[in-house]
Order: structure tokens, then C-alpha cells, then sequence
């Protein structure tokens, strides 16, 4: 009986000791199930964190190629800056920041970083290195970007970029003057200028005739390296000067001879001067002779009519044989250094002032001073010794100098400047083009042949647009051909900080309407190159020269011809632009703008006219706008374009 008992609690023994196995092999094979999940959750973990880090990589390699690319196509990155790391095979660090420059080192950590990739740190950074391409003008640009917070992945994603070479950087280094015309030996016809502001310059080069009938006002300073013939019609409210040995006045001059008045519109207005300044200039120097006959000889003048408040002569003679500046005409001479003077005509009256020149002969009425000192205080002193002042300036300062050099360039020069927009395609437009279509900048185009609309609503006729956000835009007229609008304008959008370059090839001719006067139908024509014209100021029949710009603008466009070229708009045509033709001698170029036109901007051509419709019976109306270099937006203009261009992308490990 006690061995019955006995074996049965055995048995009760025995089935608890097998759950106690049976729990604790469920236990192990669980921790084993459990273990391998986490171990295949973190695997997966790991490799879902190396390709994102892996897809970051590419696009922020990708972001910051495109960003460095970007800027020195559009030269905020110069090229200077990037030639001097090529030739040092620089390295440099991109870094993601509030505040960005790229100008020089291509860095901006001076702030946080504001993508991963995009930083400084060891694990996680772009950079680009930059070199030449041996036995090439290329550079190529290595980005490589790494982002390893895992420490998965150590290798970087890298691009090649190559930035094919595309030559000379053409420089806006054009019409530093309101207008610059002729050059030495030329003979031309000035036209009716009617200069609107007192501020740059009207330069004039060789033998210019001043325009006659009527009245054409220059507001601004005139400054003459040839011979001046004046002209009835012209009336300057401010100095003329007379620049170098080889400037002077034509004794043939008729009319009114040479006319300045004190403007009657500015109640604080002094009455300009001439200036007789026999300076160097252009490689010349020796005396300047005042008076010229027809062939350029010395002469004496008899029965002309010069008006101004006073004469400053310096390192030049003058020879007076009748009523030329006579006391009521022009009271005041200076006689600088240099300078002789010789009065033989009667009855002058002029107030006379020996600073350093002499005079051999005058009439009795006439009151000469032996030097400035000499001139008792009152009137008298204060108006010789402003005019003394103004000379002093011109003859030393460079302001009048710098106006004085800039002469049309020869054909040859203004290829060597700009011929690089003549490389690689470009895109046609069509004439038959849709009216209203948008052309992106950064891009070239050619035009050719006419662009005519009948006029649709509004204001009439076909129009494009470029937008310059995307970079300068580059329309080429090719040589030898003529590009026409009629009833069509180009319209530049997005210009605040790109260009609309229009390039005329040898030869070519840019016309705006087709000198019949289809612009006064109420259509547009042209080009209109600033944001803040009207568009009910782009048409005939409203106030023709009203909002032409914001003061301080400058117009988007440049229109640079290559020699021999035309550029003509006539009544009722907008154009804002700045306009340099180049080409002297038989090369010469003509701009055409006459009766009315709507323009603003700046021109310099051998040759400048303002014919047209009706023979130019209006004035040639021109306000200043700032030169391409300075004021307006501030600071001098960087290049136009890059010399570099992006050509091939490789992505590789």
C-alpha cells in the first residue's frame, strides 16, 4: 500500500517537471523569434537610413551644383575669381547658411545650416573642387557631397561638371556720354538736339555742323574736339567746351553763331561759358587755335555772333576783328596760361583779366586787369572767379577728360569686344510669331526680316516678351541683313539685374516702323526695356516723352552693332536702350531717331541724324538715364555673360 502511494506522487512529480521543461523551450524559441525580429527590423532600419542618406546625397549634390553654376553664369561668382581657384586647384566647402555670398570662396558659414550635406562636418559636407583641363581652356568642377550620421555609408556621391571655355567676356563699356558722335576728320550734321537734363555730357568729334530752324536746347555740357560750325537753332543752357589743339569754331559759322543763354525755366540758373582749353588730347598737343577757316586753318573771325556769359582761354589764341563776343554778347575773358588774345575791332567793352595770358591788342572801352588780384570785390571778381574755378576743374579733373576719351570704337575693336555673342546656335523666332510669347533669357536668338501686326485690341500690334530671369538674352541680327517692326514691340520683363542684348552683325540694320508714319495709327512699335513706362504712354496721341522712366533706371537693353550698321525709329516708336555702334571711316554706322520718338536711353555713332518722317521737323528729345556703369541701381556693372558655360554632368562614386 505505502508503494502504491509513493509511486503515484512519482508520477504527479514527473508531469510537473515536463510543463516546466515544455514553458521553458516556448520561452527560448520566443526570445529566438523575438531576437531575430530586431535584428531584421534593425537591418532594415539600416539599410532605409543609408539610401535616404544615399537619395540626400544625390539631391544635395544636384542643388549645390545647380546653385554654383548658376552663379557664375550670372557672374555673382566672377570669372576672375573662378579662374584664380582653377589655377590653384582649390578645393572649397559649401556650406548651407541664412545668409549666403559666394563671391571668392564659394562659402557662406556664417550662419546654420539649413540642409543636411550642407555644412562643415566631418560625416556630413559638399565640396567642390576646381581645375584646369590640361591642354584646354575648360575647368572642371568635382562636387562631391556626404551625409554618413549612420556611419553606414563612407562614400561620397560625387559630379563632374565641365564649364567649356566660350571666350572673351564682352564688357558693358559703352556710351559713357549722353550722346558721343563723329570722330577725327569726320564731317557731320548735328542734329536738333534737345538735352533735358543738366547731369553727363554731349561730346562731339571731328567737323560738326550744328542744326538750324527751330530752337534745339542743350541742358548739358557740350564738350568739342573738332571744329564747331554753329548753327541758328542751337541754344545751350550750360558751358561749351573746347577740348585739345585740335578743337575750335568755324569762322563760317552763320546764324547766331554760338548761343548760350541762362535758362529761363531755372530761376537759380548762372549762364554758362566758353571754355578754349588747348590741352593734350588723343596724342596731340601744341596751341589751340579758337578760330578756323574752312580748311581747318588759323583765322581771324569777323561777323560772327558768339553769346555767353564769359571766355576762358588756356594754351590757345583768339584773333577778333569785328563784333564777335562783344561786351553785351559775352563780357568776360580770363587769358590762362598759354593764352593770347587779340582784339582789333572797336567798340567791345569787355571786362578783361591777364591770369597768366597776355593781350597784345584791345579797344579803349574795354577794362583789362593785370591778374586776378587786381580785380576790385564785387560783381566783376565773383563771376571771373567762378569761371577761373570751372576751368580749373576741366583742365585737371578727369570728369571733362574721361568724356572727352570716349570715342566711337572701330569695327575692328568692337568684334574683338562683343564678337564672342556671335558663337554657338541660336534660336530663330519666326516672323510669323505668335503675339505674346515669352522667350527665356539666358539663351540666343536671331531675327531677321520684318515682325509686322496689324493691330488687336489695346494698344495694338504683335509683341514678344523676354524674360530675363533666367539670364542676359542675346538677339542677333545676322550681317548684311535688314530686321523691320512694324506694328511689333519686344517688351523685357524680370530685368532687374540681366540684359536684353540685341547684336547687329557687319552690315546690319535694326528699323522700328517702316518710315511711313503706320505708327500713328495708335499701334506700338519698338522696344520697351523699363518696368516703369505706361503702356497708354507707348502709342501716339498721348503725352509723347511722359513716365519715360523711373529716375535712376536703367533700360535692360543694349543694342551694339559690329560696323556699318543702322539703327532708325521714327514717329511714335518706344525705344529704351542704351545704343553703340561702332565703326569709323567707311565702316562708319548711322542712328536714325527722328520726329518724336519716344526715347530713352543712350547713343554714340560716327554718324547720328534725326530725319525720318517729316525730315525731323521735332527736337530729339533725350533725358538722362545713368550710364551702364554707374548710379541708377549703384555700383559698377559686372560682365554681361560668364566666359564659361556648363556643358557635360557625370554623376559617379
Amino acid at each position: 500500500m505505502k508503494f502504491l502511494q509513493l509511486s503515484k506522487r512519482h508520477q504527479k512529480n514527473n508531469k510537473r517537471g515536463g510543463m516546466l521543461v515544455l514553458v521553458l523551450m516556448i520561452f527560448a524559441v520566443s526570445l529566438i523569434l523575438i531576437s531575430s525580429a530586431i535584428s531584421i527590423t534593425l537591418a532594415s532600419r539600416s539599410r532605409y537610413y543609408v539610401n535616404a542618406e544615399s537619395s540626400q546625397e544625390r539631391l544635395t549634390l544636384t542643388c549645390a551644383a545647380e546653385a554654383v553654376i548658376d552663379a557664375i553664369e550670372t557672374q555673382e561668382f566672377p570669372d576672375a575669381k573662378l579662374e584664380q581657384a582653377a589655377n590653384s586647384g582649390l578645393t572649397l566647402t559649401i556650406t548651407g547658411a541664412d545668409l549666403t555670398s559666394l563671391g571668392g570662396t564659394v562659402t557662406a558659414n556664417n550662419g546654420h545650416s539649413i540642409a543636411p550635406g550642407l555644412s562643415s562636418d566631418t560625416n556630413s559636407k559638399t565640396t567642390v573642387t576646381v581645375s584646369r583641363i590640361s591642354g584646354s581652356k575648360d575647368i572642371n568642377l568635382e562636387f562631391a557631397t556626404i551625409i554618413n550620421a549612420t556611419n553606414g555609408d563612407n562614400k561620397p556621391e560625387k559630379l563632374r561638371v565641365r564649364l567649356k571655355y566660350k571666350g572673351t567676356v564682352p564688357k558693358p563699356e559703352i556710351c559713357n556720354n549722353m550722346v558721343t558722335m563723329g570722330e577725327p576728320g569726320s564731317n557731320n550734321d548735328c542734329p536738333k538736339l534737345d538735352m533735358q537734363d543738366p547731369r553727363s555730357f554731349t561730346v562731339l568729334h571731328g567737323n560738326v555742323k550744328m542744326s538750324g530752324g527751330s530752337a534745339a536746347y542743350v541742358r548739358n555740357r557740350t564738350v568739342a574736339t573738332g571744329i564747331v560750325t554753329g548753327g541758328s537753332g542751337t541754344i545751350y543752357y550750360n558751358d561749351v567746351i573746347f577740348y585739345g589743339p585740335d578743337a575750335g569754331i568755324n569762322v563760317n559759322s552763320g546764324g547766331n553763331g554760338l548761343t548760350i543763354q541762362k535758362n529761363p525755366s531755372d530761376p537759380d540758373a548762372v549762364q554758362g561759358s566758353f571754355y578754349f582749353l588747348g590741352v593734350d588730347y588723343n596724342g596731340n598737343s601744341g596751341v589751340q587755335h579758337v578760330f578756323r577757316d574752312a580748311s581747318g586753318n588759323p583765322s581771324s573771325a569777323a561777323n560772327m555772333n558768339m553769346i555767353a556769359q564769359g571766355a576762358y582761354f588756356y594754351n590757345a589764341d583768339m584773333t577778333v576783328t569785328n563784333w564777335t563776343m562783344k561786351g553785351q554778347n559775352t563780357k568776360y575773358y580770363v587769358l590762362g596760361g598759354g593764352s593770347t588774345v587779340n582784339i582789333t575791332a572797336s567798340d567791345h567793352g569787355n571786362v578783361i583779366v591777364k591770369a597768366g595770358g597776355s593781350i597784345n591788342s584791345y579797344p579803349s572801352d574795354c577794362v583789362v586787369y593785370d591778374g586776378m588780384s587786381a580785380v576790385p570785390d564785387g560783381d566783376d571778381k565773383n563771376t571771373v572767379t567762378a569761371i577761373s574755378a570751372k576751368a580749373a576743374q576741366y583742365i585737371n579733373e578727369t570728369d571733362i577728360a574721361s568724356a572727352a576719351a570716349r570715342t566711337i570704337p572701330t569695327k575692328d575693336e568692337q568684334q574683338e569686344d562683343y564678337g564672342s555673342y556671335w558663337t554657338g546656335t541660336a534660336i530663330a523666332i519666326p516672323n510669323g510669331v505668335t503675339t505674346g510669347t515669352v522667350y527665356d533669357g539666358g539663351k540666343t536668338y536671331e531675327m531677321s526680316g520684318t515682325y509686322d501686326r496689324s493691330p488687336s485690341g489695346g494698344f495694338g500690334g504683335g509683341y514678344i516678351t523676354f524674360d530675363l530671369t533666367k539670364g542676359d538674352a542675346v538677339v542677333r541680327i545676322p550681317a548684311n541683313t535688314t530686321c523691320t517692326f512694324t506694328n511689333f514691340y519686344v517688351t523685357c520683363s524680370n530685368s532687374t539685374d540681366n540684359k536684353l542684348i540685341v547684336v547687329l552683325g557687319a552690315g546690319a540694320k535694326l528699323k522700328f516702323s517702316d518710315n511711313t508714319g503706320s505708327c500713328w495709327d495708335g499701334s506700338t512699335c519698338g522696344i520697351i526695356s523699363c518696368d516703369s513706362r505706361k503702356s497708354s504712354d507707348w502709342k501716339q496721341g498721348n503725352t509723347p516723352y511722359a513716365n519715360l522712366a523711373t529716375p535712376g533706371q536703367k533700360p535692360a537693353c543694349y543694342i551694339i552693332g559690329m560696323g556699318k550698321n543702322e539703327v532708325s525709329a521714327f514717329r511714335a516708336c518706344t525705344l529704351d536702350a542704351y545704343i553703340s555702334l561702332g565703326g569709323t571711316g567707311e565702316d562708319a554706322s548711322l542712328i536714325n531717331l527722328g520726329d518724336n520718338v519716344h526715347f530713352y536711353g543712350r547713343i554714340e555713332a560716327v554718324n547720328i541724324k534725326q530725319g525720318a518722317y517729316g525730315e525731323g521737323s521735332d527736337n530729339l528729345k533725350i533725358w538722362y538715364c545713368p550710364a551702364p556703369g554707374e548710379g541708377g541701381e549703384g555700383g559698377s556693372e559686372k560682365p554681361l555673360i560668364s566666359k564659361y558655360e556648363a556643358g557635360d554632368y557625370q554623376y559617379y562614386y
